[in-house]
C-alpha cells in the first residue's frame, strides 16, 4: 500500500478523486455509527477523568483531557481519502514554479 501498489487502495482513491471532481460527494451510511461510536468513548473518557478528579489523581485527569482534545476528528474511509488528495493536491499547487516575469 505505501508503494503505491495496492490495486484495491487505489481503485478507493480513484473513487474519491472522480466524486471531488464531480461535487458529488455524499456522506457514507456508516457516518451516523462512526459519530455515535465517538460520542460513547468520549463519555468514557470523560466519566474516567471524574474519577480520577475525584481519586485526588488531578494530573492525570489532565492527561486524558489534553488526549481527548488532540484526538483527531472522526473520519469515514472515503473522508480520509479525499483530505488526503485534497492535501497532496494543495502541496503540489505550491511546488509549481511561477512564471517569470518579461
Amino acid at each position: 500500500m505505501r508503494a503505491g501498489r495496492s490495486t484495491h487502495i487505489r481503485g478507493r482513491a480513484e473513487s474519491v478523486a472522480a466524486a471531488l471532481r464531480t461535487g458529488n460527494i455524499q456522506i457514507e451510511p456508516g457516518k451516523t455509527q462512526l459519530l455515535e461510536t465517538r460520542r460513547s468513548v468520549v463519555r468514557g473518557w470523560l466519566t474516567l477523568t471524574e474519577t480520577l478528579r475525584a481519586d485526588g489523581r488531578d494530573a492525570l485527569a489532565d492527561d486524558v483531557g489534553r488526549f481527548l482534545k488532540a484526538m483527531p476528528p472522526p473520519q469515514t474511509e472515503r473522508e480520509w481519502f479525499a483530505h488526503a488528495l485534497l492535501d497532496r493536491a494543495r502541496e503540489a499547487r505550491h511546488r509549481i514554479p511561477e512564471p517569470m516575469a518579461r
